[in-house]
């Protein structure tokens, strides 16, 4: 199966996907309102930062590894395991330590008591770990099927068992707290006994391989703790300055964005261990240019449809009260749209076994971030913050192509500006998937 089919499987997932959590976030933000869905964010903050401080990106470094056949599947699957339970277990450490200090930190603005429910939650941070060892496994072994599958369950039991529980029982938060908590537990069993057979590990503790998962993946959790900052310092100053209702907004338009990140996600997902399987450094180079130039012509298409539906879609979903988002949500489409276009540059990078770029080349793009957050924040609101973020994508984006051309060799005019070719890939890709479309419908009908 080739990277655009398996990549556009994904997209596929990502995109039914996204079709219901849109339906989900719908129901919940009108039976819950503006303030709930407010603290609502504040509380995926907790899990978010617990996530990116505490996941040291060792299954990342594992696909690295696998993919050079260093190290057998079963010494990996176990030892990242049982790193994830460490680390997990020392995060919530930390958070039960301090939790006055946070709590007071990201709720002074709020009267409602959520200090049970973060202790609720804290139960998605070990279960989360799990999860994702098991997804970048399951990459590696490029079981796009199980992969799918697994976010699916993640993805409906958090819909389905979040709404039936607000709705039926009339739960709140905890509502949708419980779903999260189950579905990563349910997909994560899913995961595991669908992985296949592999051989017991040789070593309960495998001294190499941890030795080598904290070199490569420290490196890529330096560049995610970055990458983190500049993704959601932002929605952290919004927090600390902004009422419930103004962290919603900004928050469900930075949501409302995320169907055009699932194209360079989609990409990214099986660009990495193909690049990492590369011969050439040459191979991986036009592999990564050909992806952006794709990711490119089609972001751009998502981004000009999103901008002519926003402000109608809003309104019909989710009612008047909600219309102060689509200001920062067309302020980000823009950042959104060339910061996806060069996410493939990433992967060369991690690749080419140049992971210390995702910490240095996003330091001076996340101190202008930064600066303006604190300026335009607290004087325009919302769109000061969703101005402070896209100024930010933007600098990355330019740098990160710099670097990219530097390292591989690749010319903007030759390797990475949209070709004729890409157009015509584009449009043969999808009548092909449109044909086989009908005639799966066709033969469905046949034996209706």
């Amino acid at each position: 199966m080739s990277l655009g089919t398996k990549s556009f499987s994904i997209f596929k997932r990502d995109a039914f996907l996204y079709i219901t959590q849109i339906i989900t976030s719908v129901i919940i933000a009108r039976k819950l309102g503006p303030e709930m869905m407010g603290i609502f964010a504040l509380l995926t903050m907790i899990t978010s930062y617990a996530e990116s401080f505490g996941r040291m990106k060792f299954d990342i470094a594992a696909v690295y590894f696998l993919g050079k056949n260093k190290y057998k599947i079963g010494d990996v699957v176990f030892t990242l395991n049982m790193l994830a339970l460490i680390t997990s277990a020392v995060i919530i450490t930390l958070i039960i330590w301090q939790f006055d200090w946070l709590y007071n930190l990201l709720f002074s603005k709020s009267t409602f008591d959520a200090r049970f429910l973060i202790y609720f939650i804290l139960l998605q941070i070990p279960l989360q770990f799990l999860y994702m060892n098991y997804s970048y496994i399951l990459v590696h072994k490029e079981d796009i099927k199980t992969y799918n599958w697994m976010i699916i369950i993640k993805s409906l039991i958090s819909s389905v068992l979040g709404i039936f529980l607000l709705l039926v029982f009339n739960l709140g938060l905890w509502a949708i707290a419980g779903a999260g908590v189950l579905s990563f537990l349910v997909s994560l069993i899913y995961g595991a006994l669908n992985l296949g057979s592999y051989q017991t590990p040789s070593n309960i503790i495998n001294k190499p391989l941890i030795k080598d998962l904290f070199q490569y993946g420290f490196k890529l959790y330096l560049s995610g703790l970055v990458g983190h900052f500049q993704a959601y310092i932002t929605n952290l100053i919004v927090a600390l300055y902004l009422v419930p209702a103004q962290i919603a907004y900004f928050s469900m338009a930075r949501g409302l964005g995320q169907l055009m990140d699932k194209v360079p996600a989609a990409l990214s997902t099986i660009l990495f261990p193909r690049i990492t399987k590369a011969v050439t450094h040459e191979e991986a180079a036009q592999l990564s240019a050909r992806a952006t130039r794709l990711s490119t012509l089609l972001l751009i298409f998502v981004g000009l449809i999103a901008y002519l539906l926003i402000k109608p879609a809003v309104y019909i979903m989710y009612g008047a009260k909600y219309l102060p988002l689509v200001t920062p949500f067309m302020i980000l489409i823009p950042g959104i749209v060339l910061a996806g276009a060069t996410t493939p540059f990433m992967q060369y990078f991690m690749g080419i076994n140049r992971a210390d770029l995702g910490i240095t080349l996003p330091i001076f793009p996340l101190i202008i971030q930064l600066s303006l957050s604190l300026i335009l924040i607290p004087a325009y609101g919302t769109s000061g913050a969703a101005l402070s973020f896209v100024a930010g994508l933007l600098l990355y984006s330019f740098i990160s192509t710099w670097m990219f051309i530097k390292l591989s060799g690749c010319s903007i005019k030759k390797d990475l500006m949209i070709q004729r070719k890409d157009v015509y890939f584009i449009l043969d890709f999808f009548a092909e998937e449109v044909r086989k479309g009908k005639n799966i419908l066709s033969n469905i009908i046949k034996h209706t």
